[in-house]
């Protein structure tokens, strides 16, 4: 399956678990999202953000010819964010990118 084919598998199986508060609001985030360059989505910790946002993004139609990027401030949430969403989605993790955490150096 190539990868584009499997974006558009994953799109058609995200979706957001109901047990979390953002569930409640994913209609409404998913319309932002659509409608605004940029969205913030504030809610307190546990609330489904990180786990979540990446999902309701995929069911807005984002990620189907591009990837959706999440940032975390230290790379192990962020692989650990990143392995969870896969998880729930069924697929893998895609390939490790080179890029440079922190400052550059001098």
């Amino acid at each position: 399956m190539d990868r584009s084919t499997a974006r558009e598998v994953s799109i058609s199986e995200a979706e957001v678990s109901a047990d979390l508060p953002i569930a409640a609001k994913a209609r409404t985030i998913a319309r932002a999202i659509a409608e605004h360059p940029v969205t913030l989505v504030v809610g307190a910790t546990g609330s489904g953000k990180s786990t979540q946002l990446p999902k309701i993004c995929l069911a807005a139609g984002r990620g189907a010819g591009a990837m959706i990027g999440h940032t975390q401030p230290r790379r192990i949430a962020a692989r650990s964010v990143a392995a969870r969403v896969a998880a729930e989605l069924g697929s893998g993790l895609g390939r490790p990118r080179p890029e440079r955490a922190g400052p550059a150096p001098a």
